[in-house]
């Protein structure tokens, strides 16, 4: 009998029963382990007055199968893909969604708010939005650099379509469909930029935006797959879609929803005016799956026109707006960086700031098009900096994941006095 593996006494968890199969008369017993079944136990015909009798053990589940279970628990994209029945609200969410999708005559998506009841009223929460408003001024007020920051970007975001003001002849809105939105500025402590979150969470009298609005499935690629295709082969590709939520619009009659409250010109002596949003905002529950579906819609549509590849590429190597891939060769690169920005750009999307560990690959980019931070280097002698490829340290040059500790210089705390004692006294006890 060939031992395919040994187990020995000193790792009992891994014949812990889970399950116990009692005996029957004088047989033997089954117990469900989390390597397996495990039978224990003599056959019954064997002579009970002989000197030695020998226990027989067998693992039904075979050795390839119990790989298979580790390297799922590790690697969990397979697992994902056979992911249980859609719930009855992803389901709510989605049928929403193909009713309300169309391209819109300017190149980009438009689908209309997920709401959980469509015959929700809402309270008029104006007042709520007003004294928000009136705290930023103070805080904008305060801080000549976030003012100036602040400002252009709300003025970008109307500059671009991505908000208007509302017209005079509409400001009276639908009763019970007209929701206002605070909003407050966020700095990004690394990269030390402004963004300007819309609070769709904000509560009056009970009523939230997001709380009448449906979440929608999960559909982010799995991040474990994306990183391990990532480092597949030699030749790594990562890009961004540029506002990705921004580039997909609300509904018209659905912007009202979406109303909130600004300045003319961003000139906080003025009086306050009304503006809505025209595009799905930062911070509203449905927008990521809203943009995820707008994405895979973009792919389908330009199935028959690209290579399998590249669609695949569409499905299953972006994680929200960033895109990772690696491939063999500079030449694939070359033409999948290509074919991935024309694909992209067919569903309204802008697939930008290029970075590979390949100069030769870099260098087919307009500048406009890389990274930022490498758009003025010389590719031919320049090394190229280090970026961070979802969350991690990427060393671009040597194509390497890296890490830095950063240790703040703070006085211990109490209980980082006491634990060198603790364990101390615990270890002469």
């Amino acid at each position: 009998m060939q031992v395919g593996i040994l187990i020995g006494n000193n790792i009992p968890k891994a014949t812990e029963p889970l399950k116990v199969i009692n005996s029957q008369q004088e047989g033997p017993y089954a117990c469900y382990t989390p390597i397996g079944w495990i039978v224990y136990g003599i056959h019954k015909s064997i002579n009970s007055t002989a000197g030695i009798s020998v226990n027989r053990i067998t693992v039904q589940e075979s050795i390839d199968s119990q790989l298979v279970k580790l390297y799922n628990h590790d690697f969990q994209e397979s697992l994902a893909d056979d992911m249980p029945e859609k719930s009855m609200k992803d389901k709510q969410f989605l049928a929403n969604v193909e009713k309300t999708i169309k391209f819109t005559d300017h190149g980009q998506y438009e689908i209309g708010l997920p709401l959980d009841d469509k015959e929700v009223t809402f309270p008029n929460n104006k007042v709520q939005a007003e004294v928000r408003a009136a705290h930023l001024k103070r805080k904008l007020s305060k801080n000549q650099t976030f003012y100036t920051d602040y400002k252009a970007t709300v003025n970008d975001m109307i500059r671009k379509g991505y908000a208007e003001r509302v017209p005079v002849e509409e400001l009276e809105g639908s009763p019970g469909r007209t929701w206002y939105i605070p909003h407050h500025g966020v700095i990004h402590p690394r990269k030390n930029k402004l963004r300007v979150v819309y609070d769709c969470a904000a509560t009056y009298k009970g009523f939230s935006l997001n709380k009448e609005l449906l979440q929608g499935p999960d559909l982010t690629s799995n991040l474990h797959g994306v990183v391990m295709r990532f480092r597949q082969e030699p030749v790594a590709l990562m890009g961004d879609i540029e506002a990705m939520f921004h580039q997909v619009e609300v509904s018209r009659k659905d912007r009202d929803l979406l109303r909130f409250l600004w300045w003319q010109e961003g000139d906080i002596e003025r009086p306050v005016e009304e503006y809505r949003m025209c595009v799905h905002p930062f911070g509203a529950t449905s927008s990521p799956a809203i943009a995820n579906f707008a994405l895979r819609r973009t792919a389908e549509a330009a199935s028959s026109q690209y290579s399998q590849e590249v669609i695949d590429t569409m499905l299953h190597n972006f994680y929200v707006d960033d895109c990772l891939r690696s491939v063999p060769t500079e030449s694939e690169a070359v033409s999948l960086v290509k074919d991935l920005q024309e694909v992209c750009r067919s569903g309204g999307f802008r697939l930008t700031k290029w970075l590979s560990n390949s100069r030769e690959v870099l260098k087919t980019v307009p500048p406009a098009e890389r990274a930022k931070d490498i758009r003025s280097l010389d590719l031919s002698q320049d090394p190229l900096p280090p970026d961070r490829a979802l969350g991690m340290k990427w060393k671009v040059e040597s194509d390497t994941f890296g890490y830095s500790i950063d240790l703040q210089e703070k006085p211990p705390t109490r209980r980082e006095y006491y634990q060198p004692l603790v364990r101390c006294m615990t270890h002469w006890v």
